[in-house]
């Protein structure tokens, strides 16, 4: 593993100012938005993030205690998706309340800073089996119709 060591980097690059927080905290600001990287690997952005793609581990080598979602239409129909503006700016958004989530799924939702993080992909988990429960549903339902 190879070790970087800065106290302070300044640079402006086509107009975008750049600048590690010289106190350490591994805060990082370019113009309006900042990302903060800390030493566990945690990565930070404020504002949009956008890429070409996301890939989130899935190993089977890597999990235990791997158990079925059983319910998952009716734990999904405790939520409520929402549409909101972000209290800093920006347009409207959509999405779902963490405190919300968390009486629901507990396992979703992580604070850091005082600040609730929900864990969107633990989700589809719950979307794709609440589908598979409701087709079961539909298919029984057109089996009665013959």
């Amino acid at each position: 593993m190879s070790t970087l060591s800065v106290k302070t980097i300044s640079t402006v690059v086509a107009g975008e100012n750049l600048v590690l927080d010289p106190a350490g905290s591994g805060v990082i600001t370019a113009n309006s938005s900042s990302f903060m990287l800390k030493a566990n690997g945690e990565v930070t952005f404020g504002g949009q993030v956008n890429a070409s793609d996301f890939n989130s581990t899935s190993d089977i080598r890597l999990k235990e205690n791997v158990t079925p979602i059983l319910n998952a239409s009716d734990t999904i129909n405790q939520l409520q998706g929402v549409s909101f503006t972000w209290k800093d700016g920006g347009g409207v958004s959509y999405g779902l309340i963490a405190q919300e989530v968390e009486k629901v799924i507990p396992a979703l939702v992580e604070e850091t800073d005082d600040t609730k993080r929900l864990k969107y992909l633990g989700l589809i988990a719950f979307l794709l089996e609440s589908v598979k429960e409701l087709q079961e549903r539909v298919t029984a339902l057109e089996s009665q119709e013959k």
